[in-house]
């Protein structure tokens, strides 16, 4: 059953073989895994930017120092301290994540939302002060942390995603020794307005539908390697792309069949593609929640 999920800044496709109404219980968190970095990534972009206007974001990179070993006790500790003083402040909402450096010292990424009365610069000056407090007994340096107003907000939602997205064998992923039992990476506090729409389609549709978002990719990076030809980045990305997807149809392999995709798209382009697959006499589309109740039919969007 192929499923298209519409989020207010990306979106994901994907084939699933069946529906688990009765999933295993989560177990102790045990670091960043695949399963993880997809929950926070889904969370990012469905996250509704026009209703987050409440107030005022900061954007947070905080970092213990290296004077004193931080066992996950600690970590847990300092977190909570942390967020119980911009809980006193507050806050509106927060969203968290967590990972390590090189040589296994703990930070986080955050972002911060604030009620509008007080100025920005404060708000940074406030929050920095509190956290040198709090990290003092590691030797935290007020040069190591980051804390500005967030000026473009899906460009933090997309930084924060990248983070967390990054694979569980990449060296901020690993857990330092001691570390068994870390707890979890990443999370959020407040009320965060998101949506999400979730629908049903055939194995053509959902064809289709990969190669329209394969093709907007691809044009995005040959826009991006026009305007700087001489990036390496830019070459690179326009490779990924034009690798990503290049077949796929029933009868084909299996992993290229059941190959899913989460991307950053603009949820006006995805309802553009998804009324085009929609347009199609023999296409179906429903609502995901619908699957179980209404027979197989044919249907627009």
């Amino acid at each position: 059953m192929p499923k298209i999920t519409i989020f207010p800044d990306g979106g994901k496709v994907a084939k699933a073989a069946g529906v688990n109404h009765k999933p295993p219980k989560r177990e102790a968190a045990t670091g960043w895994s695949k399963a993880a970095a997809r929950r926070n990534a889904d969370f990012l972009m469905s996250v509704d930017p026009l209703a987050c206007q409440d107030g005022e974001a900061i954007s947070v990179s905080l970092t213990f120092g290296r004077e004193d070993d931080v066992t996950p006790g600690l970590f847990r500790s300092v977190r909570e301290a942390l967020f119980q003083h911009l809980r006193r402040q507050g806050i509106l909402r927060l969203h968290w994540l967590a990972e390590f450096q090189r040589d296994g010292t703990p930070h986080f990424h955050m972002m911060v939302y604030y009620p509008f009365g007080v100025p920005a610069e404060e708000r940074c000056r406030s929050l920095l002060n509190k956290w040198l407090t709090l990290a003092a007994f590691t030797g935290a340096k007020r040069q190591a942390q980051h804390i500005v107003p967030v000026t473009y907000l899906k460009g933090w939602k997309m930084y924060l995603a990248k983070h967390g997205a990054r694979g569980v064998n990449h060296y901020q992923r690993q857990m330092p020794e001691g570390w068994d039992r870390p707890g979890r990476m990443w999370g959020y506090l407040g009320s965060w307005p998101t949506r999400r729409l979730e629908l049903e389609v055939d194995d053509r549709t959902f064809f289709r539908y990969r190669r329209f978002v394969r093709s907007w990719r691809v044009a995005r990076a040959r826009q991006a390697l026009r305007l700087a030809p001489d990036d390496r980045t830019a070459r690179r990305t326009l490779l990924a792309a034009r690798r990503s997807l290049v077949e796929g149809e029933p009868g084909s392999s299996a992993r290229t069949t059941f190959r899913g995709l989460s991307q950053w798209i603009p949820e006006a382009v995805q309802v553009e593609f998804l009324q085009a697959v929609a347009m199609e006499p023999e296409a179906m589309v429903r609502r995901w929640s619908d699957r179980a109740e209404t027979p197989t039919c044919n249907t627009g969007v």
